[in-house]
């Protein structure tokens, strides 16, 4: 180190402001993610409406027997999938309710890690939505192969009239 340079104090003094080192967070911690994205929905989810963080809060001090049936009452499209209801009974967290889901998906392009493009979905509508990009991807990868060997075949004919034409002229 230079006889000059100091040593920063705290991790934010490597930013040039404070801006620039919530932006940094942002890209490199899915944790202050949430939080920001937090700060701004409050764990509602934008497709159903269920204020998951609410749900979290009420459920934690009950039984498990409670929880559940609070669950079925308050959030059924959760209550209707037994893996995620299990999962938010057993261990009530912000985690196990809500996610924070890309608006464009990543693989069309969406993959900036900017609150622009987050929106806070409940564990159900966060399934839904990734189902049907499933499918929509699977359409997408089957197509592109049919493209491929639409390709790779045009590409062997011309490779074989090529050769043809090239033996003919020879002889």
């Amino acid at each position: 180190m230079g006889n000059n340079a100091k040593t920063p104090e705290y991790f934010e003094d490597l930013f040039c402001n404070l801006d620039c080192y919530q932006e940094y967070r942002m890209r490199t911690s899915s944790r202050f993610l949430r939080q920001e994205l937090f700060q701004i929905e409050q764990g509602v989810c934008t497709n159903c409406q269920l204020d998951c963080h609410k749900l979290v809060v009420h459920i934690r001090p009950l039984s498990l027997e409670r929880r559940q049936g609070y669950i079925e009452k308050v959030a059924p499209k959760i209550a209707k999938r037994k893996k995620m209801l299990e999962k938010l009974v057993n261990d009530p967290s912000e985690g196990n309710a809500w996610h924070a889901d890309h608006i464009v998906p990543v693989y069309k392009g969406g993959g900036e890690c900017n609150l622009e493009n987050m929106r806070t979905l409940c564990v159900a509508c966060h399934h839904d939505v990734t189902a049907v990009q499933c499918v929509e991807r699977r359409i997408i990868r089957a197509n592109a192969r049919k493209q491929l060997k639409v390709l790779m075949n045009a590409m062997k004919n011309s490779i074989e009239v090529c050769s043809t034409s090239k033996l003919n002229s020879f002889y």
